[in-house]
């Protein structure tokens, strides 16, 4: 893909070359130091492969065409969806979006000064000690829970 940068005297002109498709988009900036004259630039973007599908595609910090991203995200909406009707606990689910949690969670975080407990890094997230799933009656219990940060909750579970 290639990219026209045309520096005209108070405007730039960005022509972009995409699919057969000609798109003009004018940003306004002063260009004084250029005079009068016409300045043209080629660009030639990154280009790689779709790890998926193997098409040449821009670099866009995926790694992803948009044709196949937007497959695996409705492969993923499936999934959940199966997910959240066969596997979810609805109780549980209710509690953590409970606004009791919401405050608890947050007094804990800042009781601790948002210091994690396992590896001293920023807690972002409160660990039952005890899984609400097999002790329900220690949900609010203070001593039962830990701020912890993302990384070292993922290995807790």
């Amino acid at each position: 893909m290639l990219y026209y940068v045309i520096l005209q005297c108070a405007k730039i002109v960005l022509l972009k070359f995409e699919r057969n498709i000609l798109q003009v988009m004018i940003l306004k900036k002063a260009c004084s130091r250029f005079g009068n004259g016409l300045l043209c630039l080629v660009i030639d973007m990154l280009s790689k492969y779709c790890t998926k599908c193997g098409k040449i595609m821009l670099y866009n910090g995926r790694n992803l065409c948009d044709e196949c991203l937007s497959k695996v995200n409705e492969s993923r909406k499936v999934n959940d969806k199966i997910y959240n009707k066969r596997i979810r606990n609805k109780k549980s689910d209710k509690f953590y979006h409970s606004k009791e949690w919401k405050t608890l969670s947050k007094t804990v975080l800042a009781k601790a000064e948002y210091k994690c407990a396992i590896c001293g890094g920023l807690a972002v997230e409160v660990h039952h000690i005890k899984p609400i799933n097999t002790d329900w009656d220690e949900r609010f219990n203070l001593n039962n829970l830990i701020p912890i940060c993302t990384g070292c909750h993922n290995k807790q579970r």
